[in-house]
């Protein structure tokens, strides 16, 4: 979960967008952090990423004036007409997992990619990732793969392991949630990696999955939402500030809520698969939705 500030919070400054190395468009703007990759018929694709990356830019501007919505439970929210796409994405999302406590921000970071993403299907683009400050929208091409490695931590980003994405796969987002990330948890994991159909899916899962790893333990510090940022989505509820040693079976019991959470999801149709890792421990659902790292 994020604060509605940050998204409101845009920079005077002119967007900074930039190609590295020739293949890799970058955007940064306030809090707007994308890596875009799009390939079509084997070489770069300059217009799909360039027309991502301006539709994400004009998604962040649609949400700036959204404080008071982005700030309530999505299934208190009616759709209305006039939504912009990213805000139906955000609010969708949040209320496909079922859990009433997430306001549309728990899809933020996910939806903003998936626009992006539909920018660049819209002008027919073959393969393209979109990176948003981790949390990824991604399609394929026919005949084309990626593989996507997942990291130990938010913090660490030394990948454990990989997922690997094809045009038959159905899976257009992998996101993740935990410690020591941009957005607020309750839980202790060190990271919570939805896979999803799409990148706000994802997102939002990778937030309840995050959460449901939450447990009570001297080691575990946390405080009000609202005392560590007044402006935030969450005020009332208890988040993780800090998660020291915790015996093995503390850390079983958080593992085994977030499998819990994640086989709701699955069987819900929101999630296609997971990994949670807390203390160093992972679970994997299903245990083959990504190979380990050898």
């Amino acid at each position: 979960m994020e604060s509605p500030a940050r998204v409101g919070a845009m920079s005077n400054e002119a967007p900074l967008v930039l190609w590295r190395d020739a293949f890799i468009l970058e955007v940064q703007h306030g809090p707007l952090s994308l890596r875009i990759r799009a390939r079509s018929d084997g070489s770069t694709d300059t217009v799909a990423a360039e027309e991502a990356a301006k539709a994400a830019l004009g998604a962040l501007e649609e949400l700036a004036p959204q404080r008071l919505m982005l700030a309530t439970p999505a299934w208190r929210l009616r759709p209305s007409p006039g939504w912009s796409r990213v805000l139906r994405l955000m609010v969708d999302a949040a209320v496909q997992t079922g859990d009433h406590t997430l306001t549309p921000m728990a899809a933020v970071a996910g939806s903003i990619a998936q626009v992006a993403l539909e920018a660049g299907a819209r002008v027919g683009v073959g393969t393209m990732i979109v990176e948003n400050g981790g949390d990824i929208a991604l399609m394929v091409a026919p005949g084309d793969s990626v593989r996507i490695g997942v990291a130990e931590s938010i913090e660490r980003r030394r990948p454990t392991h990989v997922v690997t994405i094809d045009s038959s796969s159905g899976i257009g987002g992998i996101c993740t949630s935990g410690l020591g990330g941009r957005s607020f948890t309750q839980g202790v994991a060190e990271a919570a990696v939805a896979v999803s159909r799409t990148a706000a899916l994802a997102d939002a899962c990778a937030t309840v999955l995050g959460n449901a790893t939450n447990v009570t333990h001297p080691a575990v510090e946390q405080r009000r939402a609202r005392d560590l940022d007044p402006t935030t989505d969450i005020p009332d509820l208890l988040v993780t500030t800090r998660v020291g040693s915790l015996p093995h079976d503390v850390v079983s019991r958080s593992l085994e809520q977030a499998a819990s959470a994640g086989r709701l999801l699955l069987a819900g149709g929101a999630l296609q698969g997971a990994i949670v890792r807390v203390c160093g421990r992972a679970v994997l659902l299903p245990p083959e939705i990504a190979e380990p790292v050898k």
